[in-house]
């Protein structure tokens, strides 16, 4: 497979989106416009709807029909607890899919979401405003599984064909570790492992909302094992979602 770009995540997670409404039943947060469109909220690494947004994160607004407007007719505003208004970044607006970026300087227990088309605002959308809400991005999903976007040092991405080996230093691509950083632990087949850095992700990722976890694989396991990172205080912490890691012994 390719080297990891931002292009090649879109197009995973425009895949990902169809699968995640047609596998599951969720009460969904959703918004319609003057212009009678409709969006869903979804959390950007999991393309599955959420009712949390964490600051300096990435959501998705999923639209049941392919964009007919430009997406310049659109901006985003984000209202805190404390009436405080700060405006989203449009990141990337693509077919049905739409990333914005939650603004670093908001706070409070919940925010007020408004998509503005054509100078026209939606009616309000409350979202609960959380410090940490961990999530590995998910790049593949079937009925038992999910496979992250976890890549080797080399740039490429772990997978069956190039799986981790025992004792190899991988980064994991996740968003909502949280701000400011606490702790960030993780398991892969429920062994503890070595974390080398977490926080944001270097480059235009950390610019995009990305976080990245460096973490070592224990040398004493193989096979197709979960990967669950943790992150907040410790007396509070908050599990992603499990994905998939392919760990084999080199031949």
């Amino acid at each position: 497979m390719q080297k990891i770009n931002f292009l090649v995540v879109l197009g995973l997670l425009l895949a990902l989106t169809g699968q995640a409404f047609a596998q599951e039943e969720l009460k969904t947060m959703t918004v319609k416009l003057a212009t009678n469109e409709t969006y869903t909220i979804l959390n950007f690494a999991t393309q599955r709807p959420t009712t949390k947004v964490v600051p300096g994160s990435l959501v998705t607004l999923f639209s049941e029909n392919p964009l007919e407007k430009e997406c310049n007719d659109l901006s985003f505003s984000f209202t805190d607890k404390y009436s405080f208004v700060a405006e989203g970044y449009m990141l990337y607006c693509w077919q049905r899919l739409i990333h914005v970026l939650v603004p670093n300087n908001i706070s409070g227990s919940r925010v007020e979401l408004r998509i503005i088309s054509q100078n026209i605002p939606s009616e309000p959308i409350t979202a609960e405003l959380v410090s940490h809400d961990p999530k590995i991005i998910v790049i593949d999903r079937a009925l038992f599984y999910e496979d992250g976007l976890v890549e080797h040092q080399d740039g490429h991405l772990v997978s069956r064909a190039r799986p981790a080996r025992p004792g190899e230093t991988l980064n994991v691509y996740m968003t909502g570790l949280g701000h400011p950083l606490e702790f960030v632990l993780a398991t892969v087949g429920g062994i503890d492992v070595q974390i080398i850095d977490a926080g944001k992700a270097p480059g235009h990722y950390g610019g995009w909302g990305f976080d990245r976890v460096v973490l070592r694989v224990p040398n004493s396991i193989t096979g197709d094992l979960p990967l669950i990172v943790s992150s907040g205080p410790l007396n509070r912490q908050i599990q992603s979602n499990r994905v998939r890691l392919f760990v084999r012994q080199p031949e």
